[in-house]
């Protein structure tokens, strides 16, 4: 490493080839090296791997080209940035990393074998969100996992750009390769079906397709669009310069994207920094970044089997978007220019200052520094799940589902008080996001499920989940992203720890029945009630200890809000297996 350089990293992935990874690794590399990080590159694919194709001995920018000629140190970590089946490759030939770090990520329920295999046989695994360590987890990887969200150049795309608008079209964008993950059917049916081509609105999908056996002529024909649907423009094919594509995100009024999974979703978040409303799919990895008050998070029907030509994706599952739900949204996008500016303006502002390239980077080179520390004292990495590092509040899965169709009863009634108390305090006294989960456990209204409209409380820190229904109900119902939950019964949150409590409502089991109330009795969760009877009466029936029981005070929304808060903040704070404090205060 030379005396201009603290840090240095070796990068396995590939500079040149039209995948995401590869300009992910091009935009990372160079942020790096901008913040004092020495960076050498090597191919990560070419013969004799799952990828045989080579490199180009010269690639198109000469500072990626000083990389390449760089010789990694004796003691340079090396991070492997692909797919996981090619970590191995590090281990052969002239390379005996004495550290190895996988960076990588899937779309699906779950991972094949020989990923988990070789995830376990690094030193640390990184992946861009929680999804992915549920995914691995729940499948077998063992080794340390870091969360390490991936960035967007905010100084090339950001709402500045000069775009180029179709007349007084209202334009919707869809970028894709052409397959079965990205589910164009779905939205082509969707936008065919909720416009007519008498309106001023057009759909442009950019795709991607250079698989010789995909006839998509056929396919589309298979569809039955009508002709007098909305108005589609393709364009296949067609390469578009890095530097170009803020003027064509620039150039629509909304972005769509109603994906089956994604790893990471960098189309998404480059239409958000550009400034564009965005409507997609609520599951994976953007369940991380997609707010209400930042896009359109479009409500998943279900899971289906991931079927598609890949073969990592074998014997697990992916969501089916809510074809309902997504023509709504097309329309309602299409009705309201005051709020879908509002929100693209809101996914700007997010993107700038959570999910930045810069912050990425930075991200990275405190990795390295602590990784650095580490093996100079000879100690391996300090946790098994890592959560990502940086400005984002904490988030807390509120059970709204008695409150979804069901607002007339006693839970209904708690429901809305408990938002209306919640949102009635500032982010000071009130600094966490919420996640509202209108199926959860056991139980989803099927009164909701007809067109999942949620009559709730407004606020900016409030978003409704829109993913698999019911939340946490079965072994591929997992919600990311939430640091403690709050609900009406106790449930298996499966491989990745989190806090959760039990609200009670008058008779002990009530809601959640007696079999609930002993396995919850059973683990470490926390209890909420609302009188001090309530309490005793808990440590009576199931041997619940009073320190794990908060009685939530206060008869109205606005006693209720700081209480509950109160409890939130000291459990958080407390960390697993925290006691609430007495006075319900942190």
């Amino acid at each position: 490493m030379s005396e201009e350089f603290q840090l240095d990293v070796c990068w396995h992935s590939t500079f040149s080839r039209p995948v995401g990874y590869s300009m992910v690794s091009r935009t990372m590399a160079l942020m790096l090296e901008q913040l004092g990080v020495e960076v050498s590159y090597r191919y990560l694919y070419g013969p004799g791997t799952v990828f045989p194709v080579a490199e180009d001995e010269v690639l198109d920018d000469e500072r990626l080209n000083v990389f390449k000629r760089r010789v990694p140190g004796r003691n340079t970590p090396h991070l492997v940035y692909g797919q996981a089946d090619a970590f191995s490759y590090v281990k052969r030939g002239t390379f005996h990393p004495r550290y190895r770090i996988g960076f990588s990520m899937l779309e699906t329920t779950g991972l094949p074998a020989d990923w988990v295999r070789q995830f376990n046989s690094v030193d640390e695994v990184w992946t861009p969100t929680e999804f992915n360590v549920w995914t691995f987890r729940r499948c077998g990887v063992t080794s340390p996992i870091c969360i390490m969200p991936l960035g967007v150049d905010v100084e090339h795309f950001n709402p500045g750009k000069q775009g180029y608008p179709h007349g007084d079209r209202f334009t919707f964008l869809s970028i894709f390769e052409w397959g079965e993950r990205k589910a164009p059917e779905i939205l082509l049916k969707a936008f065919n079906s909720a416009f007519r081509r008498e309106e001023p609105v057009v759909l442009i999908c950019k795709f991607d397709n250079w698989d010789g056996d995909v006839d998509i002529v056929k396919q589309m024909d298979a569809m039955d669009l009508d002709p007098g649907g909305g108005e589609i423009v393709f364009i296949e094919n067609q390469y578009i310069e890095y530097e170009q594509l803020p003027a064509l995100y620039r150039s629509a009024d909304c972005f769509v994207f109603p994906t089956r999974g994604e790893g990471w979703g960098m189309p998404i978040l480059e239409a958000m920094a550009c400034g564009l409303p965005v409507i997609a799919t609520n599951w994976s990895a953007q369940q991380t970044f997609l707010t209400d008050a930042n896009s359109y998070p479009v409500q998943v029907s279900r899971l289906i089997d991931a079927k598609a030509k890949c073969p990592y994706y074998e014997g697990f599952k992916w969501a089916e978007t809510d074809t309902g739900h997504l023509k709504r949204l097309l329309r309602h996008v299409y009705e309201n220019p005051g709020e879908r500016r509002a929100k693209g303006e809101q996914g700007a502002r997010d993107v700038r200052e959570k999910w930045s390239l810069q912050l990425c980077g930075e991200r990275i080179r405190g990795r390295l520094e602590e990784i650095a520390r580490e093996r100079s004292s000879k100690r391996k990495p300090a946790f098994s799940n890592r959560p990502q590092s940086g400005p984002s509040a904490r988030k807390i899965g509120l059970d709204v589902s008695r409150l979804a169709g069901m607002g007339d009863t006693p839970e209904g009634r708690l429901g809305r008080e408990l938002l209306e108390g919640l949102a009635a305090l500032d982010e000071k006294a009130n600094p966490f996001d919420y996640l509202l989960l209108p199926g959860y456990g056991s139980f989803v209204e099927d009164r909701y499920l007809e067109d999942y409209s949620f009559d709730g409380v407004s606020d900016r820190r409030f978003t409704v989940y829109r993913g698999p229904l019911p939340a946490f109900g079965g072994e591929d119902h997992y919600v990311p992203n939430l640091d403690l939950v709050c609900g009406m019964e106790y449930v298996e949150t499966g491989p990745v720890p989190l806090r959760q409590v039990v609200v009670v409502l008058e008779e002990p089991g009530r809601s959640a029945g007696e079999d609930n109330m002993r396995q919850a009795a059973r683990s470490d969760c926390r209890f909420m009630v609302f009188s001090d009877d309530q309490r005793d009466d808990l440590e009576r029936r199931y041997g619940i200890k009073p320190a794990r029981v908060f009685v939530a005070s206060g008869g109205d929304p606005a006693g209720l809000g700081p209480s509950v808060v109160a409890v939130f903040a000291g459990l958080l704070g407390a960390g697993p297996g925290g006691d609430v404090p007495e006075s319900g205060g942190p």
